[in-house]
């Protein structure tokens, strides 16, 4: 990994913002084409693309000590559909990379109830 990812890594771990020529020069998904390639729904390489980041972010956080995602037993389109529709929601999240934009999506989406 380049010195350059490791910074972003490092900076999005710690919740702080990353210049967008930062995320382009570590070569990081920035979330506003994750939310392109999951508008498609036709069964091509975005549609599964797309499914598969979110389903990799949800499930990677769910139920870890610390992270606050309980995901529930429902459909990977419904896991899609909700993580999506608050990507959509929030316009800010789109100035983020993918990774902590999902990880801020999964967490609002899926909390877990006491």
């Amino acid at each position: 990994m380049r010195y350059s990812s490791l910074m972003v890594v490092a900076a999005v771990a710690l919740g702080l913002q990353v210049p967008g020529t930062a995320l382009k020069a570590a070569g990081v998904l920035p979330a506003s084409r994750l939310t392109e390639l999951c508008a498609s729904d036709g069964g091509d390489y975005k549609d599964g693309f797309c499914t598969g980041f979110i389903l990799g972010a949800a499930y990677s956080l769910d139920g870890k000590p610390g992270t606050g995602v309980c995901v529930p037993a429902i459909t990977v389109k419904a896991v899609r559909e909700k993580v999506t529709g608050y990507l959509n929601a929030h316009a800010r999240a789109s100035q983020q990379d993918a990774s902590a934009a999902l990880a801020i999506a999964v967490k609002a989406s899926f909390p877990c109830r006491k």
